[in-house]
């Protein structure tokens, strides 16, 4: 990517973005609070791994609201090149 891609792609998503949220309103006020941890290692020159947490607190940030966990292996075919395969498991928790 260039940094003109990089600004230009961007862009684009904001401005979907924007469009997107202007149909949407809030029912209720709630303050949520989503947490991220990220890792991302390189192996050896071609194999890669990725792995992500992110625990999300509902409820003004009382109680958990939803856990996701994901993890991924790549390979990288050229420096600029790489293929993933991964994994995601999305736990959402009910109020009592």
């Amino acid at each position: 990517f260039t940094r003109t891609g990089v600004a230009a792609l961007f862009g684009a998503a904001t401005a979907l973005f924007c469009v997107g949220a202007s149909s949407a309103f809030a029912q209720d006020d709630d303050f949520q609070t989503w947490n991220m941890v990220t890792l991302n290692r390189n192996f050896d020159k071609h194999w890669r791994g990725y792995l992500e947490v992110q625990p999300r607190l509902g409820d003004d940030s009382s109680r958990p609201n939803a856990l996701l966990l994901r993890g991924a292996v790549g390979y990288a075919v050229q420096p600029n090149i790489s293929l993933w395969l991964g994994y995601a498991n999305v736990t959402f928790y009910v109020p009592r």
